[in-house]
């Protein structure tokens, strides 16, 4: 096949003769062709592919062009003479890799683009293939090698005609020699630039040919949706010329669908009835539920006022006691005064001691009373706490029941419950505090008086004048029990 020098605007490799045989396509062939679609292929260039990319091999063929913008050519510092490349280069031919390495013909402003083999296009074409290219083996270079040295024994004869030349004559060689291995190199590597860049192209077909794929998709999806609609217009169609038949027809659908509208209304009603039903007893529990909220968060208030009652009752029966101490502490007092004033007699001493066991009396039936009062007291605050606890049982549980319910109605009212079972929560916590601080001031209180009462019996000892007082009391005590053994002793006498 000739090069395409009619088409104007080819470049480069693209002017270099097409050297593969078209894609034959098997519905082309006749009926009796027992050939494949990909035979005379490598076994390694054969996969897989789908129809559309099997389509865009046959259209493009088995080489691929580059644009002109993709590739840039880059200027070789030395330009190689067809004669020096033929010569090192027959050895590479000869071992079989001319396919890589051989330049061809083109014209001076094309470049020396080799072609790419229908094995290597396809390996790199395919998504799944191995890419596979004869790539440069050491015989090349070897048979390079070869030659240089046939050069050098040619030039050794040469030496010993003319010994004079036999120093320029190797140096000649080993210059060729390295330049052909340069320019062999630079191909190389030209040829690799060039496969990269087909690589890139042969990515951007690829995406190229997925959007072809996509728009087919597309496609075949509005060809159905047109196809409905055809096929709507078409029944229209073949309906008019039976009009009033159709329209007849269409009239008693509507009737039947009339009465079949009736139907399922009448089974809602049916059905919808239980269900009002249920939905008006659930609002009525919801409505009990509410007033008994109400119900306990009032008893919770009264049992709060008479809590508050009853530490103000403890604190009345505190003070009275206090008071009553202070008034036992002003009779002591005043009996120490009397004591004072003179030595007291036995009449004086034993109305002192019933005046101390009359207040004794006095005094216990007014601790009976007291401590009759506290547990009664006692006893309110076991009933009110007990009822208290019970009360906060049956309130939490109700919250909580009504707080899990109403999850899955509203939000406003699932955030309403549990703020009000939160603020039930705070109210017990508050009284759980008011109760230990009651009983810390009591506690206090207790502690308070009691060291109250050792300070002013640390006060009232006074070991001198007690001492001097009982001793006088002694002495007053023998006198009496001496005068009344006299008089006893005269009267028996």
């Amino acid at each position: 096949m000739l090069p395409n020098q009619d088409v104007e605007g080819l470049r480069g490799f693209q002017r270099l003769p097409l050297q593969t045989s078209p894609l034959e396509l098997s519905w082309n062939r006749p009926s009796t062709t027992t050939h494949e679609l990909f035979q005379g292929f490598p076994s390694d260039a054969i996969k897989p592919t789908s129809l559309l990319e099997a389509l865009a091999v046959a259209k493009r063929g088995s080489t691929m062009f580059l644009r002109e913008d993709e590739y840039e050519e880059e200027e070789m510092d030395t330009q190689l003479k067809e004669g020096q490349v033929d010569d090192h280069l027959k050895g590479a031919e000869s071992t079989g890799e001319s396919g890589f390495l051989t330049p061809h013909e083109a014209k001076a402003e094309d470049d020396e683009f080799a072609t790419i083999q229908p094995p290597s296009f396809l390996s790199s074409a395919l998504p799944d293939a191995p890419f596979s290219l004869n790539t440069p083996q050491p015989g090349a270079i070897d048979a390079v090698i070869k030659e240089c040295s046939t050069t050098e024994s040619a030039g050794s004869a040469r030496v010993e005609a003319s010994p004079a030349n036999a120093e320029n004559i190797v140096v000649l060689g080993d210059q060729k020699e390295e330049q052909s291995l340069d320019e062999a190199q630079k191909q190389v590597d030209d040829t690799e630039h060039r496969i990269a860049t087909m690589r890139k192209v042969l990515d951007r077909e690829r995406s190229e040919l997925q959007q072809v794929e996509q728009h087919v998709l597309e496609t075949q999806t509005t060809r159905q949706e047109v196809q409905k609609q055809l096929a709507r217009q078409k029944q229209l169609l073949a309906m008019l010329p039976q009009a009033q038949a159709n329209i007849a027809k269409l009239e008693a659908i509507c009737q039947t669908n009339a009465k079949k509208k009736a139907e399922i209304a009448q089974q809602m009603e049916i059905a919808r009835q239980p269900l009002l039903t249920e939905y008006a007893t659930l609002e009525g529990q919801k409505s009990s539920r509410k007033a008994r909220c109400r119900q306990l968060i009032r008893e919770i208030k009264a049992f709060r006022t008479e809590m508050l009652e009853i530490t103000g009752i403890i604190h009345s029966k505190m003070e009275s006691v206090k008071a009553l101490e202070r008034v036992q502490e002003r009779q002591l007092a005043k009996l120490c005064k009397k004591d004072s004033d003179g030595p007291m007699t036995r009449s004086m001493y034993t109305s002192r001691i019933m005046d101390i066991i009359k207040q004794v009396h006095k005094q216990k039936q007014d601790i009976a009373k007291i401590l009759d009062d506290i547990k009664g007291l006692q006893k309110q605050l076991n009933t009110a706490s007990e009822k208290l606890k019970r009360t906060e049982a049956v309130a939490e549980e109700k919250l909580y029941s009504a707080a899990s319910k109403s999850k899955s109605t509203s939000s406003t009212k699932t955030e309403a419950y549990v703020e009000c079972y939160r603020k039930f929560a705070q109210v017990r916590e508050l009284f759980e505090e008011l109760i230990l601080v009651v009983g810390d001031v009591g506690k206090k209180e207790n502690a308070a008086r009691d060291l109250q009462n050792w300070i002013s019996q640390l006060e009232s000892r006074d070991s001198s004048t007690h001492l001097d007082n009982v001793l006088a009391d002694l002495e007053s005590v023998r006198l009496e029990n001496g005068t009344l053994q006299n008089e006893l002793r005269a009267g028996i006498a």
